[in-house]
């Protein structure tokens, strides 16, 4: 009996990097297993009778990206079904990766996944399809959980295949044309880290007075959107963003919502020529495209990025050391405030670093270049490998 498509689960609801995993990975897919077709679902959609037929009729059940490889992972991130025994066919996972607070290395040996998570995993390595991470941390995480068969293959949004073996791209004569700021949502919990985000803003506008400068929204603006793609609860998500719209509004610095698909994070980062924010796949589509980036991490997943790329990414806070006072009131339940100790001076890094690499042939800049090539054999060895 033939098996002509893989069924793919993604996880692609409102944040524009999300929709650019899938768009990357389906590309690669057609690429590099042309055998088979593609068919898309929605990772959060418990499965029906008429999805089990379906994946059941498939070569491989693939579950696809993002920061999915949480502790909770199964049923939370992927409720499949109750029994995993009818899934039928290989479950395999790509590029999917871990999410921890602050995410250090040390995080990773520590990572405990849930008894149905552990038993997930355990189903994917015994079937050997295929375990495909990230990153090194997540790698890592897996390894500490006895899960063997994991490959390091990077994220599917760092390879565009006719990029590959291609040099980081020559700055615009005379400097920064073109400079994307990504905002990134650790911000609507910490005022710190909003205080942070306004300096580099600010920082950014006054060190390249003379390039078009955007600030760039991954998630909806917009109080209806965010709550049609998430459900309830995004009052707070919405209001602090409408708080950053005035604060830019008031700066006079443009902004633009690149929510909802992959069409507008294509458009607004394919003419950049260089970007400095939050967002790990706004980093990602930049590397991929042989352009300079840096990346300020808020967690685990920009923290872990940095083991497979290099380059210039900078911690953006540390968690900040409670007084007696505060950890007696987080003991019983209280609010204590702020947690996180926010970096200063990150704009003023980053300008020196400019000027730094612009002089000297790009030393950092070119490092996630260098890695992506290296990595793309991984990825090629995982895709081919499937059934």
């Amino acid at each position: 009996m033939s098996h002509p498509y893989y069924i793919t689960l993604t996880g692609s609801r409102n944040n524009a990097g999300d929709f650019l995993i899938r768009h990357r990975a389906h590309n690669l897919l057609g690429a590099l297993r042309p055998d088979r077709t593609l068919k898309d679902r929605n990772a959060w959609e418990p499965f029906t009778g008429e999805r089990l037929e379906e994946v059941n009729g498939a070569a491989a059940l693939i579950l696809l990206g993002g920061p999915a490889l949480r502790k909770n992972m199964y049923p939370e991130v992927y409720p499949l079904l109750p029994d995993l025994d009818r899934i039928k066919v290989p479950i395999t996972i790509m590029g999917a990766g871990w999410h921890a607070l602050p995410g250090t290395w040390e995080d990773s040996r520590n990572y405990h996944f849930t008894p149905p998570t552990q038993g997930l995993l355990e189903r994917v390595a015994a079937d050997g399809a295929g375990l495909s991470v990230r990153d090194y941390r997540s790698l890592n995480a897996l390894d500490q959980a006895g899960i063997s068969g994991g490959l390091m293959t990077g994220c599917p949004a760092l390879y565009v295949p006719e990029m590959i073996g291609q040099p980081l791209g020559d700055w615009p004569e005379g400097g920064v044309k073109n400079l994307v700021f990504s905002l990134g949502v650790n911000f609507i919990g910490s005022t710190a880290l909003e205080r942070q985000a306004k300096e580099v803003i600010a920082g950014m506008r006054d060190a390249f007075p003379t390039a078009k400068f955007t600030v760039a929204f991954h998630h909806a603006i917009d109080f209806e959107a965010l709550e049609a793609s998430y459900g309830e609860g995004q009052k707070l998500s919405a209001r602090r963003h409408r708080e950053i719209v005035r604060w830019l509004e008031g700066e006079e610095i443009a902004y633009v919502d690149i929510s909802g698909g992959v069409e507008k994070l294509i458009a607004l980062y394919d003419a950049a020529d260089f970007h400095v924010g939050y967002r790990v796949h706004a980093h990602i589509f930049m590397s991929s495209l042989r352009k300079p980036s840096v990346l300020l991490t808020e967690d685990g997943r920009g923290r872990a990025l940095k083991d497979v790329l290099g380059g210039v990414i900078f911690d953006s806070w540390a968690p900040r050391n409670l007084t007696v006072k505060e950890r007696l009131l987080a003991k019983a339940g209280r609010p204590v405030g702020e947690r996180r100790m926010a970096f200063s001076g990150i704009e003023h890094d980053v300008a020196a670093i400019v000027a730094y690499e612009t002089k000297h042939d790009s030393p950092r800049f070119g490092q996630p270049v260098e890695r992506i090539d290296r990595h793309y054999g991984l990825m090629q060895r995982y895709l081919r490998g499937l059934p």
